[in-house]
């Protein structure tokens, strides 16, 4: 074997190493999306109160990892709202980690 045979294998091999790596890091990453809505009990719509009593209407659910929690959490987008639960003017998106209570609108 020359040596540029064994370097033609060895990048080959580093090759389908790292193409093996990424493939396990995305069914990874896809597993703890899956599983981390599954457990989530807020759904797109809902009006929520975040730990920084901003009230938000839910447009977009996804996921994150916290480094701070060292786990995947749910990030919730949405409008942020008014205490009458109308959009606040000029209408402001934002974003939540941490969602403190869902509040049920009084018909």
């Amino acid at each position: 074997m020359t040596e540029q045979e064994y370097n033609e294998q060895l990048k080959k091999i580093d090759d389908e190493f790292m193409a093996a790596k990424k493939r396990y890091a995305d069914a990874k990453r896809e597993l703890n999306t899956e599983f981390v809505l599954s457990k989530n009990p807020y759904k797109v719509g809902d009006i929520v109160k975040d730990l920084d009593n901003r009230i938000i209407r839910i447009t977009e659910i996804s996921v994150k990892y916290s480094t701070l929690r060292k786990k995947y959490i749910s990030v919730y987008t949405g409008i942020l709202l008014t205490k009458n639960l109308t959009p606040q003017t000029p209408e402001r998106l934002v974003e939540a980690n941490y969602v403190k209570n869902l509040i049920t609108p009084k018909d």
